[in-house]
């Protein structure tokens, strides 16, 4: 059974950057911006794990925690930009499993959430792929498969990006979007860098067509992956 983690992050773009890395990593993530959307979301849902930041808009990051520790029985990782000592002691007497400071790194994160409720199984792995002219990428074993059945070796950037626009088949993606769901959280982006990857994608997706018709460039908008 798919494991449910629960972020509680006012940040929008922050909070879209973990929901969409989690969830290509396996988990089924539900947000919330406030500690009232974390409680209406624990009073109706479960989950295996919560990650929460401390800065919210209209409670103070301990008091919720508190309250959720008194409430629930599951991990609670505090990923805050409050780094200081005392924070991080309080956090952790309240009952926070781990504590992770802003910025920090995706793959950190993953490994932080390994640690306290395990990987995803391998069947939950292997078991999702999105298709494209003939192409399959798979959402868990980070491999894409060409028609003719060889693995085609993509670079984690070109990864996610792909991955980003597989996931918007047939619609326009922005680079801004793109962007927020490619680029670790620790780490500058740039239009060149998804530009660089887009023409690097396309050569192996065999796109040689002028213009291209399986990653296209759609002008004011940004990138279109069609799906045949």
């Amino acid at each position: 059974m798919t494991k449910r983690v629960l972020i509680v992050e006012d940040d929008a773009c922050f909070r879209q950057v973990m929901n969409e890395f989690l969830t290509l990593t396996g988990f089924d993530v539900t947000q919330a911006d406030s500690a009232r959307a974390c409680f209406q979301c624990i009073d109706s849902e479960e989950f295996d794990l919560i990650l929460l930041d401390l800065t919210l808009p209209d409670e103070d990051g301990l008091v919720i925690l508190r309250k959720l520790t008194q409430r629930l029985k599951i991990p609670i990782i505090v990923a805050s930009g409050r780094k200081s000592d005392d924070d991080k002691i309080a956090g952790l007497e309240m009952g926070a499993r781990d504590y992770i400071g802003k910025p920090f790194s995706l793959n950190e994160l993953k490994l932080r959430i390994f640690n306290l409720i395990g990987e995803p199984s391998e069947a939950e792995e292997q078991g999702h792929t999105l298709q494209f002219h003939g192409f399959s990428l798979s959402e868990r074993a980070n491999v894409l498969t060409a028609p003719s059945g060889h693995k085609v070796q993509l670079t984690p950037h070109e990864y996610k990006v792909l991955l980003t626009l597989a996931h918007h088949i047939d619609k326009p993606v922005s680079r801004d979007h793109i962007i927020d769901a490619s680029t670790e959280l620790d780490m500058p982006e740039t239009n060149r860098a998804v530009d660089i990857s887009i023409s690097r994608l396309r050569k192996k997706l065999n796109d040689t067509n002028k213009p291209p018709s399986k990653l296209m460039t759609i002008r004011g908008e940004g990138y279109m992956l069609t799906s045949a």
